[in-house]
């Protein structure tokens, strides 16, 4: 993972405040609406892997990472599933938010498209990463989005190559950009193709800084248009602000999937003519540890073969050696140069030798196989040229009229199948609007049969909550009557038990007095006794005094007993009276319950009978529905089966009509396998006399060397004798040997010497019969064009001068031939004939352009 012990450079971000504003579209007309041509997916969770990788490949996704399609990504882990599916919205250059961005304002699509990529690729798991280390944000990354985890990348810039090197170390772990993750979620919930793309716009030229949806195909100037300027740029970079290019012409400059930003600045980079320092600064914080320097100065000096040490391939064009450079040397773009310039030298360098040998060893076959086939190439060529016209012709006239025949085919069939399409969409119509009449009284019926429930249901309920009410009312009739009655019982249980009490305790008082009084009485009459000073008649008449309290005092308890008896007898009456009052409204409640629950079964019974008759209303209705779409349905079944009929008719005319074009097809392919047979025939008869021709030419060389050798004898023996008596010396001549100056006598047993074996080479039957022939005996020179040998790179018959030769791709393809004509390289080769100088003699046989022989 990225981090700070890696090597790089921190940078100011300057993501604000185009990351806080809100996602633009930005998009052309013939865009919007556009749909994909197939049917829209009902239920995402429903797909299959293979139907969304086919999905994203409809859609044309591409990621933005790398400019892979994002089908072929997820295609490819169909085999070896991933452990880790990442989304990445590291967005680690200055400006740059063109991931982040989108992820924060479409949480919902980043997350469904996450979630369709990982069940594509099968991964484990799947979470987002963005970068750590941004402080100068107005808004908050939330720790998780729509259940997948954030991972905070840190570390140095470029921190998300780091982070992409340490998770692709790791073979289970797949990377996708958040705006490829984005597009697939909007072409499974809205069936719409990738027409935009994520682009920031920023820099201190910009007067609205924001991150736009940009329609593809969109110029770098109407996007800068979009958002504004404030002054005119001095520099338009597209791409990063690290790694991007600068841009000229921002009217033809187009906006792809792979552009991530539209950065527009007013100062432009100057070059301060300085060389360099030597503070090594590129060289720290070069991530890949290269020496952006030396590769510098190898590419100023031109020393190429120092690339393969200096690494220069390596290099993944972060920018930080220019950064970082105080002379503000071109160090990127020219390291970048030299990597682009090594991987087409590396393998140059390491075949260079073998193919120098191989070109050399191509040339030589290639020129001997020339000198062979020169003649029988041009006639072979003409041949093949004519046939190949005639066969054309032919072939021609039989595609003409095989494709005329699938054309009227093929419009007949059309025609068949848009009628049987015609008629198939009529009968469905028909039952489309039989099945929809159907539905349509079904669901009159059903909602005839709804009401007539739900008024039975309400009937029900208001019979049943009268029903409940009537017996709550009796309930609490009953109850107050039981309450009642039982409140005037114990009234008049009260009152009686009171006035029992008050009639015993009159009766006690009226008891307890007599008894006083008599009590007072006897002792008064005891006193009056105890006295002696009273008289009898005194006593007497106490004593008549106590006997009236006694009678009074009996006469008052009777009293009193008498109206204690007549006090319980109204206490028991009352009660009595009051117990009967309760019996009577305990009744009178129980028929008023008894009169509530009739006219509730009453209700129920007439709310009974109504929805029976919507019950049979609705049947009635549907059985006449059901009637309807069965003869719809009886019609449609008649139609397709005229229309099925109509098909197979024209199905069967144009079977017909292709056989009948494959029989003119096949008898002209006849035509043509017999013409390419004649002119096969001629070509092999040309090549016979060809043959021919070439053996009465050789015999004829071998003559015109055997006088061309007399010719020589003679004038060597002339020269001889004319130097002897010159010098004054006798000479003698041997003969029968080779006696021409300079060459030495040939061994004993060996056959006749020709031109060929003096010179290596071959000599041709024009070079030599137009020379003139040298009689012997002659004392004139002998002429240089009788004893001149042929050279290896004169053309048969061609002056001295350089021509071109056949490419030997053109005669590889016919060296086959060139062994029948009778001159094959091997034998060439053994007859000592000498390497030809590749550079020197060569002749370009264009006889096709030209008709005929270039001699």
């Amino acid at each position: 993972m990225a981090g700070f012990f890696y090597k790089g450079i921190l940078l100011q971000q300057h993501k604000e405040p185009a990351l806080s504003r809100d996602l633009r579209e930005f998009v052309n007309a013939d865009t919007i609406g556009v749909m994909m041509d197939r049917p829209p997916v009902g239920d995402a969770d429903s797909l299959t892997p293979a139907e969304i990788a086919s999905l994203a490949r409809d859609a044309h996704i591409v990621d933005e990472r790398d400019g892979q399609p994002l089908a072929d990504k997820l295609a490819a882990c169909q085999q070896t599933p991933p452990r880790l599916l990442i989304a990445d919205a590291v967005d680690d250059e200055p400006y740059l938010s063109s991931q982040l961005g989108p992820l924060l304002k479409n949480p919902a699509h980043s997350a469904l498209g996450l979630r369709l990529a990982q069940r594509a690729a099968g991964a484990a798991e799947a979470q987002f990463a963005v970068y750590k280390n941004l402080t100068d944000l107005d808004i908050r990354i939330p720790r998780k989005i729509e259940g997948f985890s954030v991972r905070r990348i840190r570390g140095r810039y470029p921190a998300e190559y780091q982070a992409s090197q340490a998770f692709e170390a790791d073979d289970d772990v797949l990377l996708i950009g958040v705006g490829a993750l984005i597009q697939l979620a909007r072409a499974v919930l809205f069936n719409r193709p990738q027409t935009t793309t994520f682009v920031t716009v920023a820099g201190d030229c910009i007067g609205n800084p924001t991150n736009l949806e940009v329609s593809l195909g969109m110029t770098v100037a109407q996007v800068l248009e979009r958002c504004g300027l404030i002054e005119d740029p001095a520099r338009v970079v597209v791409g990063g602000s690290m790694t991007g290019i600068s841009v000229i012409d921002t009217e033809n400059t187009l906006v792809t999937p792979s552009t991530r930003a539209v950065l527009a600045f007013r100062q432009d980079f100057k070059s301060l003519g300085f060389g360099c320092i030597g503070c090594s600064r590129c060289v720290h914080v070069c991530p890949k540890g290269l020496n952006p320097f030396f590769i510098y100065r190898a590419v100023q000096e031109k020393r190429y073969a120092a690339f393969r040490t200096l690494d220069a391939q390596m290099c993944i064009g972060c920018g930080t050696c220019s950064y970082m450079c105080p002379a503000k040397l071109d160090l990127s773009e020219t390291v970048q140069k030299a990597a682009r310039s090594f991987k087409p030298m590396a393998g140059s360098i390491r075949t260079n030798a073998a193919l120098l040998a191989k070109k050399d060893a191509a040339d030589y076959e290639s020129y001997l196989a020339d000198y062979a086939l020169h003649r029988a190439q041009i006639d072979h060529r003409r041949a093949l040229a004519a046939a190949r016209r005639a066969d054309e012709k032919r072939r021609g006239e039989a595609a003409a009229a095989h494709a005329a025949a699938d054309r009227e085919a093929d419009r007949a069939l059309a025609q068949a199948l848009a009628d049987h399409r015609a008629a198939d969409a009529q009968a469905d119509r028909a039952l489309a609007q039989a099945l929809e009449a159907n539905q349509a009284a079904q669901r009159a019926a059903d909602e005839a049969l709804a009401q007539a429930l739900r008024r039975k249901q309400e009937a029900g309920q208001a019979a049943d909550g009268a029903f409940a009410q009537a017996e709550r009312q009796r309930q609490a009739a009953e109850q107050a009557a039981d309450r009642a009655a039982e409140r005037a019982d114990a009234a008049a249980l009260k009152r009686m038990q009171a006035a029992e009490k008050a009639a015993d305790k009159a009766f006690s008082d009226a008891l307890k007095a007599q008894q006083s009084a008599e009590k007072d009485a006897a002792k008064a009459l005891a006193k009056a006794e105890r006295n002696s000073a009273l008289s009898d008649d005194d006593r007497q008449a106490f004593k008549r005094t106590l006997d009236e309290l006694q009678a009074g005092a009996e006469r008052v308890r009777a009293e009193a007993q008498a109206a204690c008896g007549e006090a319980k007898a109204a206490a028991k009456a009352g009660y009595e009276s009051e117990l009967e009052k309760g019996v009577r409204s305990r009744a009178a409640a129980k028929e008023a319950a008894a009169a509530a629950r009739q006219a509730a079964e009453a209700a129920k019974l007439a709310a009974r009978e109504t929805c029976e008759a919507a019950r049979r209303t609705c049947e009635a209705d549907k059985a006449a529905a059901l009637t309807a779409y069965e003869a719809a349905q009886e019609a449609c079944e008649a139609d397709k089966a005229a229309a099925l009929k109509v098909y197979e008719a024209a199905q069967e005319a144009d079977a017909q009509a292709r056989a009948r074009a494959l029989e003119v097809y096949e008898a002209a392919q006849r035509e043509y396998e017999r013409a390419r047979q004649s002119a096969k025939d001629a070509y092999e008869a040309r090549l016979e006399e060809a043959r021919q021709t070439d053996e009465r030419a050789r015999a004829d060389i071998e003559a015109a060397l055997d006088r061309a050798k007399e010719n020589a004898r003679a004038a060597a023996d002339a020269a001889r004798q004319a130097q002897a008596a010159f010098e004054g010396r006798p000479v003698t001549v041997v003969l029968g040997g080779n006696d021409i100056p300079g060459e030495p006598a040939p061994e004993p047993g060996a056959g006749p010497i020709t031109a060929e074996a003096v010179s290596g080479a071959p000599v041709t039957a024009e070079a030599v019969i137009a020379e003139p022939a040298v009689t012997g005996g002659g004392s004139a020179g002998i002429p240089e064009e009788a004893v001149r040998t042929a050279s290896p790179t004169d053309a048969p018959g061609a002056p001295l001068e350089e021509v071109e030769l056949l490419p030997p791709e053109a005669v590889a393809e016919e060296s086959a031939p060139a062994k029948e004509a009778g001159e094959p390289a091997a034998a060439l080769a053994a007859a000592g004939a000498p390497k030809p100088d590749p550079m020197r003699g060569w002749r370009k046989n264009d006889s096709t352009e030209k008709g005929g022989d270039d001699r």
